[in-house]
């Protein structure tokens, strides 16, 4: 088997059967499957996608989040190279072969991502040049000042004819070498939702190098499974969640401490500018993170040692 292409759906079903869609439309030369893990839906979709023949179907008794999900997959994917596709994603062209061919072709490179385009096909987040850090937090109160110096556009989105290399790939459209997976154990299931993706390339950047492919070309409707609560609290807690694991798992405590205090100053500026130009929600959601800092901050945060996978 190619390829194992897996799917993460939760209440999602017209996006994940968009998905679907669109990968055997685009894909033609490979011997593929499709997972699809549902993190106990209730809008219908065990119904719908259990009967789909195209797709093998795991269903689970609860929402175990997004890594843990894939992990379900991991353990009966049969494909030497492995996509994680998010299920507001759409191939624009035949992207899926483009990338195993890449993977096949380069030994040195354990995971690849494509250029992601938003609704209106513009470009979009599809990686970053390095991983998050305390030099990160300090570019962003900068207002990115310094990454746009060094990089351009190139700095979430790959403008050129070649391929280049990154810090991390989004898990929107990301796909892995199986054999280096396995070496990493899958996704750390102390995530839920968020960074799990930019921690698993961390990982991945000990096994070899990660890539982003400017020829394939994926649609991503981003934020589509939160498209009814826009930015509620939850999703603001999940992702604070996510960031304060990622830290705690792969800095030291001092490192966690000083880019906190970074992004705290970033939050406060972005609230206290977003208010004077008129962008509430914009501004409510700085507050929101800010509440949510806080909120861990008196829980305790995440665990600072790894379990084991599965």
């Amino acid at each position: 088997m190619d390829l194992s292409v897996i799917i993460v759906n939760h209440n999602t079903l017209p996006l994940t059967v968009g998905c679907v869609d669109s990968l055997y439309q685009h894909t033609r030369d490979l011997r593929f499957e499709v997972i699809v893990v549902d993190n106990a839906s209730t809008d219908g979709s065990q119904e719908v996608l259990g009967d789909d023949e195209r797709i093998i179907f795991l269903p689970l008794c609860r929402n175990e989040g997004f890594g843990t999900a894939c992990n379900h997959a991991l353990c009966i994917a049969l494909g030497r190279q492995v996509l994680f596709l998010n299920p507001d994603t759409r191939l624009l062209n035949n992207a899926a072969e483009q990338m195993v061919a890449l993977l096949d072709s380069r030994a040195d490179v354990v995971a690849c991502g494509a250029n992601l385009y938003d609704e209106q096909l513009r470009p979009s987040l599809s990686f970053r040049p390095f991983l998050p850090s305390w030099l990160s937090e300090a570019d962003a109160l900068l207002g990115g000042i310094p990454q746009r110096l060094l990089y351009g556009r190139a700095r979430y989105f790959n403008p050129t004819s070649h391929v280049l290399r990154v810090g991390y790939v989004t898990g929107a459209a990301m796909m892995v070498r199986r054999r280096a997976l396995e070496c990493v154990g899958g996704f750390d299931e102390h995530f839920f939702l968020y960074y799990e993706d930019t921690d698993l390339c961390r990982r991945l950047a000990e096994q070899g190098t990660l890539v982003s492919l400017p020829t394939a070309r994926i649609q991503h409707l981003e934020g589509g499974s939160f498209a009814l609560t826009r930015r509620t609290l939850r999703r603001v807690l999940y992702s604070e969640q996510g960031r304060d694991c990622y830290y705690s798992l792969n800095h030291s405590r001092r490192h966690h401490r000083v880019a906190n205090a970074l992004y705290r100053c970033t939050l406060h500026l972005r609230s206290l500018l977003f208010m004077v130009v008129g962008r509430w929600e914009r501004s409510r959601e700085s507050r929101l993170r800010l509440m949510a800092l806080s909120h861990l901050r008196r829980n305790g945060g995440e665990p600072r040692e790894r379990r084991a996978m599965r």
